[in-house]
């Protein structure tokens, strides 16, 4: 038979009993929670990152496309050489390549000196049409000459380099020093027979 004293301890073995497996409960539950919030953390952390790479590669391909439309635009708009040099004109297309410089020509004096007529008037037209002045036109009456020659006077570097460019632009010319009784300065062309307008 128990005694009160046995009965007492045992009440109090189940208190301690019910108490520390009211601690264990809710220790366990503590534990569960506690793992629970520490995954939908780890989990909202996960979507986070996820949604920001996302974005990040959708702010990375709008970069690319206005770049690339950037690009398109100026390639565009810039001017294109091409159109430049067809749509542009050369001055120096319009020339003559024959022609020498402007700055080694002088004003002309035609003589005829092969006894036919209009000889004169026909090489002033032919000078004229070379890019010549031609000032006179008049008969020669020196020494009979064998060939066309052009004279340029004494000591005139000018009318020199004159006499050369015409005579280089009509082959049919020859070149030489004004004789002195000819009566004219600068640059004279007597025409002779051989002379034949547009060769």
């Amino acid at each position: 038979m128990l005694t009160q004293t046995d009965v007492q301890r045992r009440r109090i073995g189940g208190a301690i009993a019910i108490v520390i497996g009211a601690v264990l409960v809710v220790l366990a539950f503590m534990a569960f929670t506690g793992r629970l919030g520490a995954t939908d953390a780890s989990r909202g952390a996960s979507d986070e990152a996820r949604s920001a790479g996302a974005d990040s590669s959708q702010s990375a391909d709008a970069s690319e496309d206005a770049d690339d439309s950037g690009a398109a635009d100026s390639s565009d708009t810039q001017p294109s050489d091409d159109a430049d040099s067809s749509d542009g004109v050369d001055p120096s297309d319009d020339a003559d390549p024959s022609e020498p410089p402007a700055d080694v020509k002088a004003p002309l004096v035609v003589l005829n000196g092969g006894g036919t007529d209009g000889l004169a008037a026909a090489g002033q037209t032919e000078f004229i049409n070379g890019g010549w002045e031609v000032t006179a036109v008049d008969n020669y009456f020196g020494t009979p000459l064998n060939q066309s020659t052009v004279f340029y006077s004494s000591g005139d570097d000018q009318a020199q380099a004159a006499a050369e460019a015409l005579a280089e632009q009509y082959p049919q010319l020859a070149v030489a020093e004004m004789p002195p009784d000819l009566g004219y300065t600068g640059v004279v062309v007597v025409l002779t027979g051989d002379w034949a307008p547009g060769q």
